[in-house]
């Protein structure tokens, strides 16, 4: 008889635990894709966005009203994939829209704060965000200090450099002059390496020679040409 009633708590014990769980709000999270142009940021939205898509998960996707280089709410991949999005300027505007998860392509451009994402996550939600997180001048770029801050999951990402050609390219650097901080463009900006970088904002743009070096993997491809400031360099072995 009290192994009968010792069989019945524990029982209904489970059963209300299990109940309990049925009813807990699992975390959201952050995955952010970073790293400077054409390094592949979008197509990893647009990979996971495949998946999610699959799981008959509920989406929402969305780009800054300031990047309208693809059309006003384009965004687009450099292998030629492409989706409507939703055009956004502040990041609050996010709360506006009900889904399991949420896609974001530069998020550099966006105004606001992120402690909107913050809260969002803690009641389930996920996020999917690609972004610049630095300038050209090696400023980090609008919010995305902020964003990678409370990131759950951060893939650093590099290209390959536009000047010498290894894969190692972790800054974009501005093929003329700015008038303003932030200008939003496509082929006015290239990848390029650390060391060719430095190269590039020390040479004052005249005669740029850039030789292999033993003491780093930069190796420039032979007689190769970049357009920077109007004026035409060579790089050679």
């Amino acid at each position: 008889m009290q192994l009968y009633k010792l069989l019945s708590q524990n029982l209904f014990f489970n059963l209300k635990f299990e109940s309990r769980k049925r009813n807990v709000i699992r975390m959201g999270y952050i995955n952010v894709y970073t790293g400077p142009m054409k390094c592949g940021k979008s197509q990893r939205i647009f990979n996971e966005l495949k998946r999610q898509l699959i799981a008959g998960k509920n989406v929402k996707i969305f780009k800054p009203l300031l990047d309208n280089r693809a059309g006003d709410d384009i965004i687009s991949t450099r292998s030629g994939n492409s989706i409507q999005a939703i055009n956004i300027k502040d990041i609050s505007e996010l709360e506006n829209y009900d889904a399991d998860s949420y896609f974001i392509d530069e998020f550099q451009f966006l105004q606001g704060d992120v402690s909107t994402i913050d809260k969002m996550t803690a009641k389930g939600k996920k996020f999917y965000i690609a972004g610049l997180n630095l300038t050209s001048e090696k400023k980090v770029f609008g919010k995305m200090g902020d964003l990678l801050c409370i990131a759950d999951n951060i893939e650093m990402m590099t290209s390959i450099c536009e000047v010498c050609k290894c894969e190692e390219a972790v800054f974009t650097y501005f093929k003329g002059h700015k008038d303003t901080d932030i200008m939003v463009g496509d082929v006015e900006y290239i990848p390029v390496c650390r060391e060719c970088y430095n190269r590039l904002i020390t040479k004052n743009y005249k005669d740029i020679s850039i030789k292999k070096s033993s003491t780093n993997n930069c190796n420039p491809a032979p007689f190769g040409k970049i357009l920077v400031n109007d004026f035409k360099y060579q790089y050679h072995f």
